[in-house]
């Protein structure tokens, strides 16, 4: 990242309207934030991972005048719904349902840049899968950083990731659903039911290995 910053200012030295923005887990630490202030002084505008929806209203701040903008927020228990989205490929797509861990790996940095899990509601992936069928897409991929433990309550109700497959499952026997990724620990025998059930949920599980144990 480092490496890549120092050619973007090469570059913004022979184009001064140039805007450099850096956004990401990274920009969750502290001492990450001080570096870029010390030693990166071209760049204009940094965010972490809890205000990705502040970009337009981040860049407003900067061409309206503010000569650097440093918005980093500590945690959220907030998602925010209804963000425009650009798909890499037309065929298959990604479904965010969660975001956040609470498994704090030693190797790990995610739950500290990326907070608590915070499930979004079944109503709404539902709705954006259904959309994406509708849009002609084949495959979605529900991904959250371990989707294992989606958990969403209310109402009274409770809905388990094994119930969140099987309901996207049925809007389709054409649409393909895959998960990324899972925490072996929280698989569930009603998850591994639910793909042996459904033709369409592709028999396929993530499990990051990176600890190498």
């Amino acid at each position: 990242v480092y490496g890549r910053i120092g050619y973007l200012g090469n570059l913004k030295s022979k184009n001064p309207e140039m805007r450099i923005a850096l956004c990401g887990c990274m920009m969750q630490e502290p001492h990450v934030i001080e570096k870029i202030k010390k030693s990166y002084r071209f760049v204009d505008i940094v965010f972490g991972t809890h205000n990705i929806y502040m970009l337009a209203e981040l860049i407003w701040r900067k061409v309206s005048g503010e000569k650097r903008v440093f918005e980093i927020l500590d945690g959220t228990d907030k998602i925010v719904e209804d963000l425009p989205s650009e798909h890499k490929y037309r065929f298959k797509a990604g479904v965010n349902i969660m975001y956040g861990c609470n498994n704090f790996c030693s190797y790990c940095v995610v739950p500290y840049t990326r907070g608590r899990e915070r499930s979004r509601s079944p109503q709404t992936i539902l709705a954006e899968a259904q959309q994406l069928l509708k849009d002609g897409y084949k495959e979605v991929t529900l991904l959250g950083q371990n989707v294992n433990s989606y958990l969403w309550q209310a109402d009274g109700k409770t809905t388990t990731f094994a119930q969140l497959m099987e309901q996207v499952a049925l809007l389709s026997p054409q649409l393909r659903v895959r998960f990324a990724t899972s925490h072996p620990k929280d698989i569930s025998n009603e998850l591994l039911q639910v793909i042996a059930r459904y033709p369409n949920v592709c028999h396929y599980i993530h499990l990051p290995v990176q600890a190498g144990s």
